[in-house]
């Protein structure tokens, strides 16, 4: 009790001091410190968490958005008269022998369309003098694919009404694709109002070639950018499946170990092999002991023991060695089977009268 009383008496007269000031001060100002960092952090670290746990779903959308971009492009393809890369691919090639001509198993030729593209786009008017070209039906069908390429991206953004952030991204790439559609429609309305080919016409040429040249940079920009997180997840698969590949080898090999040490036999649960069945089976049925067998092989007896326990697998010679016994066998079954199969079946008369 006057311990208390003691320290209540000195508390008042220390809290009027200047170093009680000073560390009421330290402490607020410590405080606010760690309000700040962790107002800091933990939207980070919900930001990381979020990319982690949506790179699935993400990559998904790459993935059709990938083939929404194929649609595009092949049609301004079309729009240039392009059929055939690869004359175009090859002559880059013989100019930098670093580029490379390939189709990726995810997302197909993408890069080589929007390098043809980009080269036509380059040689001036070459694009819009074939738009020029193009008729009333043509110009029908880059909207008819236009308006698909729409209603994939609104599908698409239906699926995912639970992930904002890809909604919005969706949503700016709607807005890449809904001009072109309306730029046809007016194609299409001025081709119609005109009993011959009109000036506007051109200027409607001139429109297209802008439009795509525009909307392709804009297409190998975000394919740049977004082909990364399908390329390290298919690394990461790749990792994976070499530190799978790791883990059953050694898995294997302790259970080898551990199989032996207990003296009880070993089957594969990746490959399993019939080498040692068959083995086994042959033995049992010539009525030999794994001496007897492996005297007849020519090998010591512990080498047989490990191939019909599954320890080890046979060598390509050995196996060469095996294989008349093993067939051998087989073909004493099949006699045997025979045999039994053509011997008339057991009567109960057999022998006697039909009268008894």
């Amino acid at each position: 009790m006057m311990f208390i009383t003691r320290l209540i008496t000195e508390f008042g007269e220390y809290h009027y001091t200047p170093d009680y000031v000073r560390g009421v001060l330290v402490e607020i100002t410590g405080i606010l410190i760690e309000v700040l960092l962790l107002s800091i952090a933990v939207p980070v670290i919900f930001y990381f968490v979020r990319r982690v746990r949506t790179r699935p779903i993400r990559a998904m959308v790459d993935f059709y958005l990938f083939q929404i971009f194929h649609k595009v492009t092949r049609m301004f393809l079309r729009m240039a008269s392009i059929s055939d890369l690869m004359p175009i691919l090859a002559e880059e090639q013989k100019h930098n022998p670093k580029f490379e001509i390939y189709s990726h198993f995810v997302y197909g030729n993408l890069e080589n369309i929007l390098f043809v593209l980009k080269r036509t786009f380059a040689k001036g008017d070459t694009f819009r003098t074939e738009v020029d070209k193009r008729s009333i039906d043509d110009f029908k069908e880059f909207r008819t694919i236009s308006d698909r390429c729409l209603e994939e991206i609104d599908r698409l953004a239906a699926m995912l009404v639970g992930v904002p952030d890809i909604q919005q991204e969706l949503f700016q790439m709607r807005i890449l694709v809904y001009p072109l559609r309306d730029l046809y429609d007016e194609v299409i309305t001025d081709i119609k109002d005109s009993e011959k080919e009109p000036f506007r016409r051109n200027l409607h040429s001139y429109d297209v070639q802008q439009q795509a040249e525009q909307l392709t940079t804009i297409i190998d920009s975000i394919f740049t950018k977004r082909r990364k997180l399908i390329d390290s997840m298919m690394k990461h698969q790749q990792w994976r499946s070499y530190a799978q590949l790791f883990l059953s080898i050694v898995r294997r090999w302790a259970q080898i170990r551990i199989c032996r040490f207990r003296r009880r036999p070993y089957r594969d649960f990746i490959a399993p092999s019939p080498v040692p069945d068959m083995l086994q089976e042959w033995r049992e049925r010539d009525q030999m002991s794994r001496e007897q067998a492996a005297q007849t092989l020519g090998i010591p007896v512990r080498e047989y023991s490990d191939y019909e326990n599954g320890y080890r697998q046979p060598a390509m010679h050995l196996w060469e060695k095996v294989k008349p016994y093993l067939r051998k066998a087989n073909d004493v079954i099949k006699e045997k089977q025979r045999t039994e199969q053509s011997t008339p079946p057991y009567s109960e008369n057999h022998g006697g009268s039909p009268q008894g």
